[in-house]
C-alpha cells in the first residue's frame, strides 16, 4: 500500500491537556510512552458507541489515574497513521486534586511541568501547536451548563393515546441516557434540573442515582408551560454561581433559552438552535459571561 493512501473513515480519538495551579504557577501532565517513546498529552483511541467527550475523559483517567474535570473543546490534530487518516479532538482538563499516577506498560511516567517546559519536552509538533492555543486561551477555569433535550421516544406522536407527559423513552432513547450519564460524569455537572415528564427525568434519571443527586424537576420546563424568564434564572444561577448544571427540556423551550442565553451573553447567536432529540449544547461561562459553545449528539 502506498504510504499516501488515505481512507475516507478517520481513527477516532480523544484526549485532554490536563492542568493544574493558575497564572504563572500553572503546570501541565505530559505522559511518557515506551511503546512509540514520546512525550505527549494523554490521548486514545473513542470505543465503539462511546461519546467522544466520555472517551476523553476515560483515556485523561487511564493514562495519568487523576481525577479531572472536563472544560472546553480546545483544538483537533489530525494526521495519517499507516495509511489510515486518525483525528484527536482535545479538550481542557483540570486536575481536581483527587487520583495518583502508577507506572504501566502503556505509561511508564508522567511529569507536571510548565507550559514554556512542556514545549521543549513535547515530541510531535502538531502537540505543541496546541499548547499554544491552550496557553493563549484567556480563562480555562469555566462553568458548564448543558441544555439537553430528551432522547429518542416510544412509538409516534399521533399513535401515543396517552398523556403527552407520559410518553417515555424508547430503548434509542435509553441508550442515549446511559451516553448522557457518561457525559455529565466527564463534565463534573452536580445540579440537575428537567421537565416534568417521563421522558425528561428518564434521560437525566441514570446520572443522577449513579452520582446520589436529585433531580430537580418543574412543570415550567416542559412543553407549552415553558417559562422562559424562569429557565434563565436557573442558566443564571449556574453561569454567575459557579455552578456545574444541566437543564433537561423540550424542543421549543430549549431553543428559545438558547437563543436568549447567546444574546445577552455570548458574542454570537447560532442560526439554528434547535437541538435534536439526544441532542444537548454545552455552554462553558466564566464570570456571567458564555466563552466557549460546544454542540453534540448523544449517539
Amino acid at each position: 500500500m502506498n504510504d499516501a493512501t488515505i481512507f475516507s473513515a478517520p481513527i477516532e480519538a480523544a484526549g485532554a491537556i490536563v492542568w493544574r495551579g493558575a497564572d504563572r504557577l500553572r503546570e501541565v501532565a505530559l505522559v511518557h510512552r515506551p511503546k512509540y517513546g514520546d512525550w505527549s498529552f494523554p490521548k486514545g483511541k473513542v470505543k465503539h458507541g462511546e461519546h467522544v467527550l466520555a472517551a476523553a475523559d476515560r483515556e485523561v483517567r487511564e493514562e495519568t489515574g487523576l481525577s479531572v474535570r472536563l472544560g472546553a473543546w480546545l483544538g483537533r490534530v489530525g494526521y495519517a497513521k499507516q495509511g489510515w487518516s486518525k483525528q484527536v479532538d482535545y479538550w481542557t482538563a483540570r486536575h481536581d486534586g483527587g487520583g495518583s499516577f502508577r507506572p504501566s506498560a502503556e505509561v511508564d511516567s508522567l511529569r507536571w511541568v510548565s507550559p514554556r517546559d512542556a514545549a521543549l519536552v513535547l515530541t510531535r509538533e502538531e502537540d505543541r501547536r496546541l499548547l499554544e492555543t491552550f496557553v493563549a486561551r484567556p480563562v480555562l477555569d469555566t462553568t458548564s451548563l448543558v441544555l439537553l433535550r430528551h432522547g429518542e421516544m416510544e412509538g409516534k406522536k399521533a399513535d401515543w393515546k396517552g398523556r403527552k407527559k407520559h410518553r417515555p423513552l424508547d430503548t434509542a432513547g435509553l441508550a442515549q441516557a446511559d451516553t448522557i450519564m457518561s457525559v455529565l460524569d466527564a463534565g463534573g455537572i452536580d445540579v440537575l434540573h428537567s421537565a416534568d415528564s417521563v421522558r425528561c427525568l428518564q434521560t437525566l434519571r441514570p446520572y443522577g442515582v449513579a452520582r446520589g443527586l436529585p433531580v430537580r424537576s418543574d412543570k415550567r420546563l416542559r412543553g407549552k408551560h415553558f417559562d422562559l424568564s424562569y429557565a434563565l434564572r436557573l442558566a443564571g444561577e449556574s453561569l454567575d454561581g459557579g455552578r456545574h448544571t444541566v437543564l433537561c427540556a423540550h424542543r421549543a423551550g430549549l431553543a428559545a433559552l438558547y437563543s436568549a442565553l447567546c444574546r445577552q451573553r455570548a458574542e454570537f447567536v447560532p442560526d439554528d438552535t434547535d437541538l435534536p432529540k439526544g441532542g444537548f449544547v454545552v455552554l462553558h461561562g466564566h464570570a456571567g459571561k458564555v466563552l466557549h459553545i460546544e454542540q453534540h449528539l448523544a449517539r
